[in-house]
């Protein structure tokens, strides 16, 4: 796996919860409220890039 294929690897949103060690619904929470780590939907599937992730969790804020 190159950098780039590392950087596009999409979670589900239960793997997203695990990563920050959350609930999937402080997710689906935040996503309500417009805050929280950036998301794709796909079709009616929520992904969260894994750098976008990494990113949220090292900034230590929740908006």
């Amino acid at each position: 796996m190159n950098v780039s294929e590392k950087n596009l690897t999409y979670l589900r949103e239960n793997e997203a919860a695990e990563m920050l060690c959350l609930s999937k619904r402080t997710l689906q929470k935040w996503r309500w409220l417009q805050t929280g780590p950036r998301y794709t939907r796909m079709g009616s599937a929520i992904r969260y890039l894994k750098s976008d992730l990494e990113s949220f969790a090292a900034s230590g804020v929740s908006s």
